[in-house]
């Protein structure tokens, strides 16, 4: 369980840096806790992954994609004039 938690707490931490360094890169402040928007973006991708176990063809690629899109654009990372990733 120890093992487990630990793990967690590493992705919590990669994904809240690599968050913080999308903001950076454009120049933009996070208008929510990072910590935060970690959180969801993992609770996001853990279920998305869960149903592509589930139903491979329900979650494509081009699904994904636009999650990114949409988490970019829900945080704010793009500027209005930033291309989509």
């Amino acid at each position: 369980k120890r093992k487990l938690a630990a793990s967690i707490q590493r992705s919590h931490e990669l994904v809240r840096q690599l968050i913080e360094r999308e903001f950076a890169a454009v120049g933009a402040d996070p208008r929510y806790p990072t910590q935060d928007l970690a959180e969801i973006s993992l609770a996001l991708f853990n279920g998305l992954g869960i149903d592509r176990l589930t139903n491979p063809t329900a979650v494509t690629d081009e699904m994904i994609d636009t999650t990114l899109r949409f988490l970019y654009d829900a945080m704010g990372v793009n500027g209005k004039d930033s291309p989509p990733p």
